[in-house]
């Protein structure tokens, strides 16, 4: 190799347009955030710190508060307990006596435990039918 793979030369292009600037323009500006104020740094901080702390004690009373409402409710008394046994009660009541299930189609519900044994009945026909058969 001929030439130093690290170093690069720096080419000079002339500067266009944009770069030259005329008497015209007057005085350059002074660039943004060239003075910087620590004070005005540290309040901006400070205000930005007691921002985020209100806010999050804020959501921690909400949460506490509203949570707290929840098991409130949820709460297991003697109206709850009285609202299930009389559940329990209608849903042994449908399990256990017939009803008209839709009277237009004819269709009956019968006691779960009948149902059953008629299912067991059915089971044994087919079986003895392919013995039979």
């Amino acid at each position: 190799m001929s030439h130093d793979p690290t170093y690069l030369p720096h080419e000079h292009e002339q500067p266009d347009a944009w770069h030259r600037h005329s008497s015209d323009e007057g005085m350059p500006r002074e660039e943004h955030g060239a003075r910087v104020n620590p004070v005005a740094l540290f309040v901006a901080l400070i205000l930005m710190g007691v921002f985020t702390a209100g806010a999050s004690i804020v959501t921690v009373i909400y949460y506490v508060q509203h949570t707290s409402s929840l098991k409130q409710e949820l709460r297991e008394t003697t109206n709850s307990a009285a609202q299930q046994i009389e559940y329990r009660a209608d849903a042994m009541n449908l399990q256990d006596n017939f009803a008209w299930e839709d009277t237009q189609a004819g269709t009956v519900r019968i006691p779960i435990s009948q149902a059953m044994d008629r299912v067991v009945e059915q089971y044994q026909r087919q079986e003895a039918r392919r013995d039979d058969g």
